[in-house]
């Protein structure tokens, strides 16, 4: 029970890292709607945007406690509450967007996140040096690995093996046999020494560009009111915004050597990041 809270723990923190700048992005576009209103923008319900306030509120003040009780129980207890709250909250808002704004699986995983937020604040928490199991982070890491595979192979094989794509999908198919390899030998560096704890530091580096372009590209405008012909800004958003969290998280768990929650990070920034390819943008739209 130990390591399953640990486990929600770290992805309720990530959850709301993600679901920050979405918030605030959707918090401000409301406000700007109301003090200087467009003509006709996209409807949107009514109950929707005081919601989109109340998250936009909640969801950074958990993120805020949680960070600032990494070492204090009663702190990250409150963030997680709080946090749980803003996520509820903002499963319900996300339930009110217009169709082609915001897919369905919104709503469930940040509802699941706000009910995993809830179980790690209401549980005892128990001592550090629990075992850590990586058997099933292992099984997300080879998931994630055949997901890329597939997009690669699907996207390649759409566009007729074309010169100026092929290599981009061949360096997919590449990143998805590393991902199935670690993912098999798990437990092998389930301590996370050597090289491989450095290459992945190096890999949360990497993926903090993403995440604050996926930010950016929400923050700029248009994430609940917008023209129809306006490009979306959840199309790109959202897959950075996903893939960065998920790149920075495996780097931060591969500083603290701890192999269960890069393997869930690296599985879950991969997984999501092309769930969010294939539902919320054009690229998506046009492979289906």
């Amino acid at each position: 029970m130990t390591v399953l809270r640990d486990w929600f723990s770290w992805a309720v923190a990530w959850v709301l890292v993600v679901e920050t700048p979405v918030w605030l992005a959707v918090a401000a576009d409301a406000w700007q709607e109301r003090t200087e209103p467009t003509l006709e923008p996209m409807a949107v319900p009514g109950w929707v945007v005081p919601l989109a306030y109340a998250a936009g509120v909640a969801v950074p003040l958990g993120l805020l406690l949680v960070v600032a009780g990494l070492r204090a129980t009663a702190l990250h207890r409150a963030g997680m509450l709080v946090g749980a709250a803003g996520l509820a909250v903002g499963a319900v808002a996300f339930s009110g967007f217009p169709d082609g704004v915001v897919g369905g699986w919104y709503v469930g995983l940040t509802a699941a996140a706000a009910v995993a937020a809830l179980l790690v604040a209401v549980t005892p928490s128990g001592p550090s040096d629990t075992a850590r199991p990586v058997g099933l982070p292992g099984l997300a890491l080879v998931a994630a690995g055949v997901f890329l595979a597939w997009t690669c192979w699907h996207g390649a094989s759409y566009w007729d093996w074309r010169v100026d794509s092929a290599l981009g999908y061949l360096l997919g198919f590449a990143v998805a046999v590393l991902l199935v390899a670690l993912g098999a030998t798990a437990g092998r560096w389930a301590s996370l020494r050597g090289v491989l704890r450095w290459v992945l530091v190096v890999v949360g580096v990497l993926g903090l560009p993403y995440l604050l372009a996926g930010a950016s590209a929400l923050l700029d405008g248009g994430a609940l009111y917008r023209w129809e012909e306006d490009e979306s800004p959840w199309e790109w958003g959202t897959p950075w915004l996903l893939l960065g969290a998920g790149l920075v998280a495996t780097g931060v768990a591969a500083w603290r050597r701890r192999g269960d929650l890069a393997a869930w990070s690296l599985a879950a920034g991969t997984g999501f990041g092309l769930t969010a390819l294939w539902q919320d943008s054009t690229w998506g739209s046009v492979m289906r």
